[in-house]
């Protein structure tokens, strides 16, 4: 792909109406790229969706970039596995992290 095609404009867009914009983490990057390069990441990105799924190759357990998978999907299978584990008489830790603390590093 021509180096005229991967460069992007990147602006913050505010991630909803009544966020703060004083807060970094209030906002998601969005990048305006030309019509022909968004054509060609789409059209790649269907191809390797394609073969990973003709081929088995996604991992078991992920739900992102999946079709019919979701986080609703991904915590129904956490609860599942944490139901199961308790039915069988095992203990369950479940240790949950907030990783939106760490935004003003993350650059």
């Amino acid at each position: 792909m021509p180096d005229s095609l991967k460069i992007a404009v990147v602006q913050p867009l505010l991630k909803k109406y009544n966020l703060s914009y004083e807060e970094f983490c209030s906002f998601r990057p969005i990048s305006n790229l030309k019509f022909v390069s968004k054509s060609i990441e789409k059209a790649v990105a269907v191809q390797l969706t394609d073969y990973l799924t003709e081929n088995h190759l996604h991992e078991k357990f992920q739900s992102a970039y999946k079709p019919c998978h979701s986080t609703e999907t991904a915590l129904l299978r956490v609860q599942n596995d944490i139901l199961q584990a308790l039915d069988n008489g095992d203990s369950v830790i479940l240790v949950l992290l907030d990783l939106r603390l760490l935004t003003p590093w993350i650059i």
